[in-house]
């Protein structure tokens, strides 16, 4: 349990501990070193010095147990400090790795559906040319415009859809504001009844001032 004055020992609690030892340490070894001198010129002061020596080689031993309790708090930190990092680094990898299955099928339904697309794309094609030939016989390329029978038009299309739903290689090739590509058709099929209409109109204007 910590005490509500911090852990005494940490590196930094023992690093300053051991600096204000060996702060202390001189005015001991000073005072040793006197006492000895005294001692050596009376006999009767050898009490003193002894007392200064023991006092003296306390305060060393205290000072070397601090720095052995420096160095293997020093190394239990760093210990903790890398197991605590192999620890974040696992759960990191672990979120990561599952982050990535959890795409897998994701990207599964993604390529099916680009795969189906693909289908579409061909089918639509087709069935375009199907209407260019559908087109009543002599009847003008230059007037098929807002037909939809361009099969490049298609393609634009296509990049269009692309672009309305933020795929890449989307483009906006008329600079207008994007419309599904479902709702372009319906135009296309309106514009065709259009010129049916026009044209069988003529035709029979043409007919009435022929007789």
């Amino acid at each position: 349990m910590l005490s509500i004055f911090g852990n005494k020992n940490t590196p930094d609690a023992l690093r300053a501990k051991l600096a204000q030892l060996e702060s202390e340490e001189a005015p001991l070894v000073d005072a040793y070193q006197e006492a000895a001198l005294a001692a050596a010129d009376d006999t009767g002061k050898q009490k003193q010095a002894d007392e200064a020596h023991a006092a003296m080689r306390a305060h060393q031993l205290t000072i070397e147990r601090t720095r052995a309790a420096l160095v293997a708090a020093a190394r239990a930190e760093t210990a903790q400090a890398r197991e605590l990092a192999a620890s974040t680094a696992a759960a990191a990898w672990t979120a990561c790795i599952e982050a990535s299955k959890a795409r897998e099928p994701i990207a599964a339904a993604y390529a099916a559906a680009l795969k189906k697309a693909g289908e579409l794309h061909a089918q639509l094609r087709e069935a375009t040319a199907q209407v260019f030939r559908s087109l009543p016989p002599g009847w003008p390329t230059y007037q098929t415009d807002g037909f939809g029978v361009d099969g490049g038009e298609i393609d634009k299309l296509t990049l269009s859809e692309y672009a309305l739903h933020h795929l890449p290689a989307g483009s906006n090739p008329w600079g207008l504001h994007l419309t599904s590509l479902a709702g372009r058709f319906p135009e296309f099929t309106a514009r065709i009844t259009q010129a049916r209409d026009q044209a069988l109109h003529g035709a029979v204007r043409e007919t009435e001032n022929a007789a």
